[in-house]
């Protein structure tokens, strides 16, 4: 198990996630070909994602690939219909475009949370109707951090028996950290009273989109015994531009994530390679 108290802290465990899996065809290749030739164990699905019946079938042939479920209220279109969440989505059907026109909704009260906790739970069990069995949650832009969404996620978690939450807990930017502290604090509670796992540490929120060797070789160099999550974005450049106002780098994290250097500095660390199950 990963969590504070059970994990073995004589050891060095990495769980590097790739984010994303099933938004494109490219991006669900480049994170397959970094599980096969690299050192990916652990992909988050979207439900919702146009490339999500792809990422099905590569996950069954993939079988020690830990895959977790996305939750997603940002940018994409809902899973269920307009008529059942209303309030999530906007004249077009398709949830706000970021994470800042969330929260102001959110904020205002104009997202009902028994909408967010129907589309949640809709999404799960899409991932579970495919045969799909999720090692762990997390979001789409980390929404499931904010704490009364975190119950909701936690709610699932049970009902489907999750037993792994991502809990985000750093960020260069002080605004970030500052509240990403105060929602780890409260939600790290939550998770122990439930008996939850979760990777002890955190890294890859300032970066997403744009880890390079340099960086990732440091946090290896620097680790902490226990269970660290590094998240990452994988991929084949995609032949559309309907994500490029994300400007990520796509193809650099995943020729970086399978260089066979990085392998090796790995064995030399003497740090475990697991996934959310482990």
């Amino acid at each position: 198990m990963i969590s504070e108290g059970i994990h073995a802290y004589s050891r060095k465990q990495l769980i590097v996630n790739a984010d994303d899996f099933g938004l494109t065809e490219e991006i669900n290749k480049g994170i397959i070909r970094c599980y096969q030739e690299g050192i990916l164990r652990s992909a988050s699905i979207l439900a919702n994602g146009i490339a999500f019946e792809d990422a099905v079938l590569l996950a069954r042939e993939n079988k020690g690939l830990g895959i977790g479920v996305h939750l997603c209220l940002v940018e994409e279109r809902p899973v269920l219909s307009a008529e059942e969440i209303s309030s999530l989505i906007d004249e077009n059907g398709c949830f706000p475009k970021n994470y800042i026109k969330f929260l102001i909704k959110f904020c205002f009260k104009k997202i009902k949370p028994l909408d967010i906790e129907k589309e949640f739970d809709a999404q799960i069990k899409k991932v579970i109707c495919a045969q799909v069995r999720p090692t762990h949650l997390d979001s789409h832009q980390h929404i499931h951090m904010i704490p009364s969404i975190f119950n909701i996620v936690l709610k699932l978690a049970k009902k489907y028996d999750i037993k792994s939450i991502r809990l985000v807990q750093s960020g260069e930017c002080y605004l970030c950290r500052l509240f990403l502290c105060f929602f780890a604090f409260h939600n790290k509670k939550k998770l122990k009273k439930n008996n939850m796992s979760y990777p002890e540490y955190f890294l890859g929120f300032d970066n997403r989109g744009n880890l390079n060797y340099s960086i990732l070789g440091r946090w290896l160099r620097n680790l902490n015994f226990g269970t660290t999550e590094i998240m990452c974005h994988p991929g084949y450049k995609s032949t559309t531009d309907r994500y490029s106002h994300w400007n990520f780098h796509w193809e650099e994290e995943m020729f970086m994530l399978i260089k066979p250097e990085l392998k090796r500095l790995i064995k030399d660390l003497d740090v475990e390679l697991v996934n959310h199950s482990s």
